[in-house]
């Protein structure tokens, strides 16, 4: 990256830096991999050296996540997320995505480190949209939803939810890419059965399901052919 490239993948950590700065930050050594491109001394930084330099002065955990490398990804869940091994509790984190209305919802778990899914909420409908985060990949998602979820993602955005509220909730869990013609059996529902008053699978008919799903969120991240 040159200084300007540099200057702007610093400010996706909230990390403020003007040229003669990130120079400078170069000739003490807090930066390594620099090397110049050309006799006009136009730099050559490597992205590496850069983003281990923005781990270390940003003061702000979400925005490291928020910027979507694996490294970073890496660096905040081992200094956010603890494991106590000894507990059942589980800990679990909402914050918001770089897309609106969307969060990353992370589980603590002792076993895989982390389950990380994506989550949209429809407030006018009453749905939580969930979903994998693609670098997990395979079926977490269908596997992880009870009413445990329902409560905690209602309760980071409330103080306190009623019962009312918890089962008007519903929950559609995208397992895979959908289009105009999906159906029920191309993704997962989960919702509140009044007649026996439980929560369960598949309860939601084709016309609400036409209604609510949402193609867009389920396919973030797919690339079209």
């Amino acid at each position: 990256m040159n200084i300007k490239e540099t200057i702007n993948y610093l400010q996706e950590f909230e990390v403020k830096m003007t040229a003669p700065g990130l120079r400078a930050a170069i000739r003490r050594g807090e930066i390594g991999g620099a090397s110049k491109k050309s006799e006009k001394g136009e730099i050559d930084i490597s992205t590496s050296s850069v983003l281990e330099y923005a781990l270390n002065k940003t003061h702000n955990r979400f925005a490291i996540y928020r910027a979507g490398y694996e490294v970073a990804k890496r660096h905040y869940e081992n200094s956010v997320i603890q494991h106590d091994l000894s507990s059942k509790k589980l800990n679990t984190f909402l914050f918001e995505g770089s897309i609106e209305n969307q969060y990353h919802y992370l589980i603590n778990n002792p076993v895989e480190g982390f389950i990380h899914l994506l989550v949209k909420i429809d407030w006018a409908h009453s749905v939580i949209h969930l979903k994998n985060d693609l670098s997990e990949g395979g079926m977490s998602a269908e596997y992880r939803v009870n009413v445990f979820i329902i409560k905690d993602i209602l309760s980071k955005f409330m103080d306190k939810c009623s019962k009312e509220e918890i089962e008007n909730t519903k929950l559609f869990i995208y397992t895979v890419p959908i289009n105009e013609y999906s159906t029920k059996k191309d993704f997962v529902t989960y919702s509140y059965d009044k007649v026996k008053g439980k929560f369960d699978y598949g309860l939601l008919d084709e016309k609400e399901i036409v209604e609510l799903k949402d193609e867009t969120f389920a396919n973030v991240g797919v690339i079209s052919k």
